[in-house]
């Protein structure tokens, strides 16, 4: 039997490497997420009309390869160096041909982790416009634009649907090398459809999942604080 030092590794060369160059290559080490997903960040607009807040959504161009005609945030894939609060800002602009003062981020919400390799970043804020007709829209991504007042998604929850998910395996694995082979107990799990009717928009799937996450972080605080409130007042 061989006895490696405690302050050694084997590397897959089969070279020794030490700890503290192992700690020296972590501390270097940029976090640039799996290889195999692919990084988008979205804007969450807020915009006020008649002093009450809407959300701003866009109908995706028709000429567009994915989703074409399909209800979106402002978003797009993250570039090379660049960070996420900056995408979603970038996108924003080339969408909706506004200026980056026009742009104020709040904060980032939660972020969705897709079952098709995808991580999305949230940033919900402010866009500060007069009018939504005077949008210079990218007619070349985006056919038209239209709000909703947030009152209405506090109001009325989505419609829920939910896809089980489950494991397909390719004809060569290894279930030998697994305890109970092809009888072992694999998760599955539900993914959650959403649908949101408004007037004459549907605003479904992962824009409606996104709007529930907004919806749910602003109703969470004030849950808490309205807990707050009745702890002081017993």
């Amino acid at each position: 039997m061989t006895i490696i030092p405690i302050n050694y590794v084997k590397t897959v060369e089969g070279d020794s490497m030490k700890l503290t160059q192992i700690k020296n290559k972590l501390n270097e080490h940029q976090l640039n997420g799996e290889s195999t997903y692919r990084y988008y960040s979205v804007f969450i607009p807020f915009v006020n009309i008649n002093d009450e807040p809407h959300l701003l959504y866009e109908v995706r161009s028709e000429n567009l390869r994915s989703q074409p005609g399909e209800v979106c945030f402002p978003g797009g894939r993250i570039e090379t160096d660049e960070n996420p609060d900056a995408t979603a800002i970038r996108e924003t602009c080339e969408e909706l041909g506004v200026d980056p003062s026009q742009i104020e981020i709040f904060d980032e919400i939660e972020s969705i982790i897709t079952p098709f390799n995808v991580v999305i970043y949230l940033f919900a804020g402010e866009l500060k416009i007069d009018d939504i007709q005077a949008l210079n829209i990218n007619e070349d991504e985006v056919q038209r634009v239209f709000t909703v007042p947030f009152k209405f998604f506090l109001e009325n929850e989505p419609d829920a649907y939910y896809v089980d998910s489950e494991f397909k395996f390719p004809e060569d694995f290894p279930f030998h090398k697994i305890i109970k082979g092809r009888s072992y107990n694999w998760r599955t799990g539900q993914y959650p459809i959403y649908f949101y009717d408004y007037e004459d928009e549907v605003i479904w799937g992962m824009t409606a999942r996104m709007t529930k996450n907004i919806v749910r972080t602003l109703t969470k605080n004030d849950a808490v604080t309205k807990e707050e409130q009745l702890e002081t007042s017993s």
